[in-house]
């Protein structure tokens, strides 16, 4: 739930539990900005307990648009220069074991020198520039995510990091800093917040829900509470633990306390009347606590397991598990970072981890905390340009997981350019990334457009058909060339490659539409010659799409807008509740359909146990996702169900493909190698009886091809 949405609940049902879920999520925040002012930790939480206190007395008064992190910060800043301007004494600073460690020395050094000036740099900051650096450095929010919080565009929100860096930077230089925006960047990302003590979130919200009553006259609140809150009152109430204690105001120094349970605590207080209080010890729990190190040891060891543990399922790595253990390393995402670049690929030194699936895991964990550190797409740009190319593909994937901008076209256009660029599997990837940025920032992408021109006129052919593809379905030129380029494609010959080339091709034209319409007779033509299987109908539904009158004159073309408007159908369906249980079972038979279907009898229970035959037939030829997704409700259905898996990681396919390639290319042909792409790359599991039908039909083609096969392949 977003902040403001919290906010608003808390105010309108008085709600501890958003309250508390903002404290929890901004609590390391406040009190790193209070700590690097102080140099004391005790200090800093009063001084974070203080600025909640604040937001609970002005929680009804903050505008929708309220960016919250970016007003905490600002209060945490205005909350202790009150503190500071009362002349107390600082303690000794924290030790720096809550401190992120870095590797990188220049990064260390620059980190140390613009500590001190930090809060002053930011004071100098508006408003807009602030929340910028706050969400995107302190947070850990990506360029999206910033923009949605500041009701901008995510370029948008990129260029204005962009500037508020550029301003700190001059800020420290005139001071005697001398540093680049990137290692200043990386400084603030990689110290910036640091981890408030332990309980200091829960001791906030009890005191904050009580709406901020004010302290003592002798105590540090007094000063802070009196001066932003106007508040006058006659009791101080603060939280330890799970324990509350009331001091009144104007009472003897001895600071006596009335417990609001029966746990113990230690209270003092010294002359000036300065309450000290350490928190009851819970002597049910003797487990010890780890530290800092120890926690951030666990999690390395912890991430590194989980990237040598290859999955039992079809799956190359283990993503959920990569994704938590991540996680676990909370703000120390650098360090995570660590760990898998040292799984991946080093360009530095050439070298790359020997199991796959360690590096292609590291290389998808990479992907994911990119959104949180910006020198992660650097680093997988740098890695994409020299990995090897089956490589590319999934550190492409990891890029995109984080996100393309506008500043990533001209590296996209340079991966264009490549014809080594893994010509099959980024072929559709990166027409597709492009398209989508230059649709996505059509106000801002004029100067990129120019080079992309120059390659659809310049480049290889298969740079050429790429740059087309990008442009007609981003529609971001009028560019005579687009159509030709597109058209010589049609007319390579039909191998394996081009084929897989063209069914790209007419896939995105589908998605194009009315635009394309000169390129119907190629694609039509296309259609009736190619050999592999599923082209053919996937080509018709291109064709369906861009003009569907040609469904009076083509067979295949009627079939495919049929099927298009039997797809709408059920979507109606689906999406009113109006189906009966034959319709259920009727959607069982289309594959497109079969997992919403199973979904729909698995909300019926054992009520639909009757559909359990169709739903086991559903599962044959699914991938290995829907295949786990309706086989979890068949067993919604019918809790008993025992369903046996052959599993096919490790299948052995042999010559079967060279086999397959040399036989006519008959419906049974085409059948038996979509089986054995299944097999090889999707279905991660079958069941015996489909794997029977298969080799069945494969001992009907060929005995040999048979045995050789069941000879490498015994379940």
């Amino acid at each position: 739930m977003a902040d403001m949405e919290l906010l608003r609940q808390y105010v309108l049902q008085n709600s501890e539990d958003a309250f508390a879920a903002l404290v929890a999520r901004h609590v390391n925040l406040v009190f790193s900005a209070a700590l690097r002012k102080t140099g004391n930790a005790d200090t800093a939480g009063d001084i974070t307990q203080a600025v909640f206190i604040i937001l609970a007395r002005k929680a009804g008064r903050l505008g929708a648009g309220t960016v919250l992190s970016g007003w905490l910060y600002h209060t945490a800043r205005l909350t202790t220069a009150s503190y500071l301007r009362t002349q107390i004494r600082r303690a000794h600073r924290e030790q720096e074991a809550y401190m992120q460690s870095l590797t990188d020395e220049p990064v260390t050094k620059a980190w140390q020198e613009i500590e001190p000036l930090l809060e002053d740099g930011m004071g100098r900051l508006g408003e807009k520039d602030r929340n910028a650096i706050v969400l995107r450095f302190f947070d850990g929010k990506s360029f999206q995510e910033i923009g949605a919080a500041v009701g901008s565009s995510e370029n948008a929100a990129k260029k204005r990091v962009a500037h508020a860096l550029e301003k700190l930077r001059k800020f420290f230089t005139k001071r005697g800093v001398h540093s680049t925006s990137a290692i200043i960047a990386g400084a603030i990302s990689a110290n910036s917040v640091k981890a408030a003590p332990v309980g200091l979130a829960k001791t906030i919200s009890v005191v904050a829900m009580a709406k901020g009553a004010a302290a003592g006259t002798t105590t540090f609140f007094t000063s802070v509470l009196v001066k932003t809150l106007a508040v006058c009152g006659s009791i101080m109430i603060v939280a330890v633990g799970t324990a509350i204690y009331f001091h009144e105001a104007g009472q003897s120094s001895g600071g006596k306390f009335q417990m609001s349970n029966n746990q113990s605590a230690l209270a003092t207080s010294n002359q000036n009347g300065t309450i000290h209080l350490q928190p009851p010890i819970n002597s049910s729990n003797n487990s010890p606590i780890l530290n800092e190190n120890e926690r951030l040891d666990a999690a390395v060891a912890h991430l590194r397991e989980v990237l040598h543990t290859r999955p039992t399922t079809h799956e190359l790595f283990d993503s959920e598990g990569i994704t938590n253990a991540i996680d676990a390393f909370g703000l120390y995402r650098r360090d995570a970072f660590n760990v898998l670049l040292d799984y991946s690929y080093n360009s530095d030194t050439n070298t790359i981890h020997s199991e796959e699936y360690v590096r292609v895991g590291s290389i998808f964990g990479m992907g994911y905390v990119g959104k949180y550190l910006p020198e992660v797409p650097p680093t997988l740009w740098a890695m994409i340009s020299s990995a090897p190319i089956i490589d590319r593909f999934y550190i492409f994937s990891a890029l995109k997981q984080i996100g393309f901008t506008t500043d990533d076209l001209p590296a996209l256009t340079g991966l264009l350019a490549d014809e080594d660029s893994m010509q099959g599997l980024l072929s559709r990837n990166l027409p597709q990334a492009i398209a989508d940025v230059l649709k996505d920032n059509p106000q801002s992408v004029a100067s990129y457009i120019p080079p992309l021109e120059n390659l659809l006129e310049n480049g290889g052919s298969n740079a050429q058909f790429r740059v087309a593809l990008a442009l007609i379905e981003s529609q971001g030129t009028n560019n005579p060339n687009v159509l030709p380029a597109i058209h010589a494609l049609f007319q390579r010959p039909n191998d394996r490659h081009n084929q897989y080339y063209k069914l790209l091709a007419a896939e995105i034209l589908g998605d194009v539409g009315q635009t394309a319409q000169p390129l119907v007779p190629d694609l039509l033509d296309f259609a009736k010659s190619a050999s592999e299987i599923g082209v053919q109908e996937s080509v018709y539904d291109a064709i369906a799409k861009i003009e569907p009158d040609t469904a009076s004159q083509n067979e295949g073309v009627a079939e495919a807008l049929k099927k298009q408007q039997d797809a709408k159908m059920w979507d109606e369906k689906w999406k009113s509740g109006k189906y009966t249980f034959d319709d259920l079972l009727a959607a069982l038979k289309d594959p497109n359909q079969a997992y919403i279907a199973a979904d729909h009898l698995a909300e019926m229970g054992t009520n639909a146990v009757a559909a359990v035959p169709d739903m086991i037939k559903a599962l044959w030829g699914m991938n290995e996702a829907l295949r786990n997704n309706i086989l979890d409700d068949i067993h919604k259905v019918d809790p008993q169900m025992v369903v046996t898996k052959i599993y096919v990681t490790s299948f052995n396919t042999g010559n079967l493909h060279e086999f397959l390639d040399k036989q006519p290319p008959t419906q049974q042909i085409k059948l038996l190698q979509q089986d054995v792409v299944n097999f090889e790359w999707f279905s991660g599991w079958v069941l015996p009886e489909e794997f029977a039908d298969f080799t069945n039909r494969l001992a009907q083609q060929n005995l040999d091809a048979y045995k050789d096969f069941v000879k490498y392949n015994t379940p």
